[in-house]
């Protein structure tokens, strides 16, 4: 091994500076002292020759060095041997740790194969299980399914007594499921024609089931005619008690409690109608009966508070009361109508059942609407059908009262009606047959006795829509005394014209007030003309004039606001040709029909002619006006 020298481990192993700085103060140290004398050895006799080659301390360091690399290399060495024995020792184990794993090894082959072994054993009978398993279920479906369909073959004999006893059977519970499973059983038979007697068992199950149905309908009829029977017998004795009916308590509130024992029977029935014709006939036999009660029950006590109420108020108000009595009665129908049939949607027998109900109310109303003279009264009462009764009242609720709607308009168009041919009369006898009195005729003396304030600002009455409702223009409340020295300066005619317009205006339908405002408006023209023509002869042509232009003018203003034309366009024939082909006959001028073309001619030219007219009495007012103008201009001027 080499001997490390001093440099060497000062390269390998440099020392600090402080390090350096404690050895050289060490070297220094020593270097002082002398060497320590060496003790006497007396065994050995050193000879003097040898005593002056005694080393150096730097050769005793370099062999203490040398001594501690021996040292270390044995220590090394041993470490070296140690180690290779673990290593042997590591290796046997080792050695013998593998024989173990081969055993095992061996022992695992030969338990996989046992286990494999068991394994396809295990899967054989898995397998023999799940067939065993799968056959179980096949046949339990099978007995399943034998037993579903056998139990609708069986299902015969357990309706059959159990419809074999009396009507209570009805009131039963279960009763709601025979007709579920009657209908089942007869809907899978037919659809499976194939199994023995299926057929046979169909019809019997058919008769059942009418048989059920019939029980159905008997129990509801009976119910609602007992119902019936019960409250006409109230009613009878509070009429000889004397005491005073509510229908509220003795018309609904005894149906309402019995509605609960056929609501249930009803909706089964409903929810077969579509499916099923002998439900839908049920169902209809049973709405029929209680439209019959319900009707037979109402109509006279309706019919006698229609009457009632006819007597004791005005029409406008008998109208007014007797239109709220049968909404409401209308309304309490519908919602017992669902209380009983509570799916069914409302159809004509319901429909029927409230014209019913509303045929007392026409037949109280529509003779006294016939004798009704005054055009104001029929104004307010086509205002109540029209506002009150349709629009506020049957268009809110909806559905519930849509059967009252051709009743109440056949009584609008009724009140309608009667006001046209009353407006026409008034307009024939008030202003077309006017004979007027020499106060009327009067001017300009009713002018100068007339208020001298007579451009006051003026307001246009409206009614609660908004449209004119007089169809004048009227000053305002504060001058009433001035506007009526202005009103009572006009011709009655005019007056009473532009009234009986405002009265009628918005109460009918547009194309029929355009044809009366038209005929109104000619009529007032032709009045003012002929008042015209009296007041030039009785007074001066200048004071004729001046009224037909004052009153032309105020005309033209007040009808203004009427939306309307007051066009009307008629049709007629021309017998013209015809009179004059007559005339040639009469006097012998006749013709020759040498043939067919001839004779065609001759129809040609002698057949009557369709002539259509206009007729516009505003321009034809507009007409007189400028006519009167330029009269009254080329008066003045001469």
């Amino acid at each position: 091994m080499a001997v490390i020298q001093s440099r060497q481990w000062e390269a390998n192993a440099p020392l600090t500076a402080d390090q350096q700085d404690s050895l050289t103060a060490l070297t220094q140290l020593l270097g002082s002292r002398s060497m320590p004398e060496l003790p006497s050895f007396p065994a050995f006799a050193v000879p003097l020759s040898h005593v002056s080659s005694m080393p150096t301390s730097a050769e005793i360091w370099e062999r203490l060095n040398s001594a501690a690399v021996s040292v270390e290399d044995e220590q090394q060495e041993m470490s070296w041997r140690d180690l290779l024995d673990v290593a042997r020792n590591c290796q046997i184990a080792c050695t013998n740790l593998r024989d173990d794993i081969d055993k095992a090894l061996n022992m695992l082959t030969d338990l996989d194969a046992d286990r494999k072994n068991v394994m396809s054993k295990n899967s054989t009978l898995h397998e023999a299980c799940e067939g065993i398993v799968a056959e179980q279920t096949r046949l339990n479906k099978m007995i399943d399914s034998l037993h579903h369909k056998l139990q609708y073959f069986d299902y015969l004999e357990i309706v059959q007594r159990q419809l074999s006893g009396s009507m209570s059977v009805v009131l039963d519970e279960h009763f709601v499921g025979v007709l579920t499973r009657l209908e089942e059983s007869i809907h899978f038979l037919s659809a499976h024609p194939q199994y023995k007697d299926a057929e046979s068992y169909v019809n019997r199950l058919a008769q059942l089931q009418r048989k059920a149905l019939q029980m159905v309908k008997t129990f509801v009829i009976q119910t609602l005619r007992t119902v019936t029977v019960a409250v006409q017998q109230q009613a009878r004795e509070n009429r000889l008690a004397g005491t005073a009916v509510d229908n509220t308590n003795l018309f609904y509130v005894k149906f309402r409690a019995s509605a609960s024992s056929i609501k249930r029977l009803t909706e089964e029935l409903e929810k077969r109608v579509s499916i099923n014709s002998d439900f839908a006939n049920t169902l209809w036999e049973c709405q029929e009966c209680y439209y019959q009660e319900r009707l037979s029950l109402l109509s006279n006590p309706m019919k006698e508070n229609f009457t009632a109420i006819a007597s004791n108020n005005d029409l406008s108000t008998a109208l007014r009361s007797s239109c709220s009595y049968l909404l409401s009665v209308c309304h309490q129908e519908f919602q017992l109508f669902h209380a009983f049939f509570p799916t069914s949607s409302a159809n004509e027998g319901l429909w029927g059942l409230m014209e019913g109900l509303g045929a007392g109310l026409y037949d109280n109303i529509h003779p006294l609407v016939i004798q009704q003279t005054e055009v104001d009264s029929l104004c307010e009462l086509v205002e109540v059908l029209r506002t009150e009764v349709i629009e506020e009242q049957l268009e809110t609720k909806g559905e519930s009262l849509s059967a009252l709607y051709s009743l109440f308009h056949r009584l609008l168009q009724d009140v309608q009606e009667r006001l046209i041919y009353r407006t026409q009369i008034y307009i024939r006898d008030n202003i077309d047959g006017f004979m007027p009195e020499q106060e009327h005729l009067n001017y300009p003396s009713r002018l100068q006795h007339a208020s001298q304030n007579a451009s006051l600002p003026s307001a246009v009455a409206t009614d609660s829509n908004g449209s004119p409702s007089a169809g004048l223009t009227l000053p305002s409340t504060s001058h009433s005394d001035t506007f009526r020295n202005l009103y009572d300066t006009w011709y009655p005619t005019l007056e009473r014209t532009l009234l009986v317009l405002s009265k009628i205006y918005r109460r009918l339908e547009t194309s029929i007030f355009e044809g009366l405002a038209q005929e109104a408006v000619s009529v007032c023209t032709r009045s003012l003309l002929s008042a015209s023509e009296i007041i030039t002869t009785q007074q001066s042509p200048t004071d004729g004039q001046l009224f037909l232009i004052k009153h032309l003018l105020i005309f033209r203003e007040q009808i203004t606001p009427f939306d309307i034309s007051f066009t009307v366009r008629e049709t007629a024939f021309d017998f013209n040709p015809t009179k004059a082909a007559v005339m040639r006959i009469l006097r012998g001028e006749g013709f020759r029909m040498t043939d067919n073309q001839s004779v065609l001619h001759f129809v040609q030219e002698t057949a009557p002619k369709l002539v259509e007219s206009q007729l516009d009495s505003k321009k034809d007012l507009e007409r007189e006006l400028k006519r009167a103008c330029e009269s009254f201009i080329l008066t003045s001027t001469r």
